[in-house]
């Protein structure tokens, strides 16, 4: 059964991503004008040190893996344990970003504790998302989205588990 990996955030790894959402600065397209940088920070931290990878955070990618697939990292804000029936987002924004897979995550606004959700190739995911434009009401929930994006349901992601089993295979064969 697919499994959403939680992960309690320490001391150390705010400091980390408070240190790396102030280099940050407001980047193109934010909908929060900068202040989700500290969650997509964190996120990126939980699947670094999750995959024992450097963070790479340039524009179209975040971490590259030992095969040279890139992963961007997706991170949403939440106050409330994610369920697997929420939604992934990609902003229309994000498109053209030249990676290999996504993985999303989501952070308590607290910084209590994040979840690794899973992640999805990219190429697959444009095909198998849902295209809501900004304004639009989502049937499935309710939410007025804030931009236009594609959506996924988290129960459709590939567990994060099967990316690091792969991870170290490949590092074993090295």
């Amino acid at each position: 059964m697919f499994q959403i990996k939680e992960v309690p955030i320490t001391k150390h790894m705010i400091e980390w991503a408070t240190r790396m959402s102030d280099d940050m600065g407001v980047l193109k397209g934010s909908f929060t004008k900068g202040k989700g940088n500290l969650y997509g920070a964190m996120g990126e931290i939980m699947v670094s040190e999750y995959l024992s990878r450097p963070i790479e955070s340039t524009y179209d990618y975040d971490i590259v893996l030992s095969d040279g697939s890139k992963i961007d990292v997706k991170t949403k804000r939440t106050k409330v344990r994610p369920k697997l029936n929420y939604d992934c987002s990609i902003s229309n924004w994000n498109t053209k970003q030249k990676c290999d897979y996504y993985v999303f995550c989501r952070v308590k606004t607290d910084l209590s504790v994040g979840w690794m959700l899973g992640y999805y190739d990219k190429v697959k995911y444009m095909e198998d998302s849902i295209f809501l434009k900004k304004g639009t009401v989502d049937k499935s929930n309710g939410y007025s989205v804030r931009s236009d994006c594609y959506n996924l349901k988290i129960d459709l992601l590939s567990p994060i588990e099967k990316l690091l089993h792969n991870e170290i295979i490949r590092r074993s064969n090295d």
